[in-house]
């Protein structure tokens, strides 16, 4: 990936095989009284990564519950592999997170 460096050129930035670099969040703004879901549209991730693996807040008890996003593509940024997700969590799983 590249960057404006402090005297205007472009400058190539060290990135590792995982590190997440953008996403549109589809609707940008969630509220706990919506009843809708969210997606992360084309979640771009550094690298040849097939999935991503992390615990995700559970809202109630405080403790993680593990869940795991399948790529869905890969691309590439100045040269470089990409892999794009998707990911979205329904009203149903969403909401009770925003309330508590």
């Amino acid at each position: 990936m590249e960057s404006p460096g402090s005297n205007g050129r472009w400058r190539t930035l060290a990135l590792s095989s995982g590190e997440a670099l953008s996403f549109h969040q589809e609707p940008p703004l969630v509220f706990p009284r919506d009843g809708q879901g969210v997606r992360l549209s084309d979640f771009v991730v550094a690298g040849d990564v097939a999935r991503v693996r992390f615990d995700r807040w559970n809202g109630t008890s405080g403790e993680g519950e593990p869940e795991t996003w399948e790529r869905e593509r890969t691309d590439t940024i100045a040269g470089r592999l990409v892999s794009v997700f998707q990911p979205a969590w329904s009203a149903d799983v969403l909401q009770p997170r925003l309330a508590s």
